[in-house]
């Protein structure tokens, strides 16, 4: 995605009937960095991780992680979209970077199509020179072991300019 301003990722996602949502997890989003061993601090070295996620109660979220960030933040963690359990899902995420200078960049999330989260007051980094880097595709849960639950996840659609 290098030189990318803007991106969209689409995947089909299944969680079980048994689902647990016991825990915070994380589903594959979308990243800018200039290096990938900070993908997994909460403070990456530059630019930003934005993963899909559930909380504790199954709310769908995205985990914002930035180098403006001392240790990321949840955003969508209070709306009323929960994931739902056992059928498919359509999951699109699109991230715009900002403009030098300004809070304004974007990221959505669209869950079969309906839109669940809108937030284009960010600073994703593009005050570093920053462009879009790839798809981070580690899932699991944020802290320890649950009980088993099982997730199937589709190959991804990128499309970016």
């Amino acid at each position: 995605l290098e030189g990318a301003r803007s991106a969209c990722l689409s995947y089909k996602v299944f969680l079980s009937k048994d689902f647990k949502f016991e825990s915070e997890g994380y589903m594959p989003g979308l990243f800018a960095a200039p290096d990938l061993e900070s993908l997994d601090q909460p403070q990456p070295t530059g630019g930003f991780v934005a993963r899909l996620g559930w909380q504790k109660d199954g709310a769908v979220n995205v985990a914002l992680n930035t180098a403006q960030s001392t240790s990321g933040r949840w955003i969508g963690a209070n709306t009323r979209s929960v994931w739902p359990i056992g059928t498919w899902v359509d999951v699109e995420q699109e991230i715009r970077l900002n403009e030098k200078g300004k809070a304004n960049g974007l990221l959505r999330v669209w869950m079969d199509g309906h839109l669940h989260l809108d937030n284009g007051k960010l600073d994703l980094g593009s005050n570093d020179g920053i462009s879009l880097s790839g798809i981070i595709s580690d899932i699991h849960y944020l802290r320890g072991p649950v009980a088993t639950s099982r997730m199937t996840v589709s190959p991804f659609v990128v499309q970016w300019q």
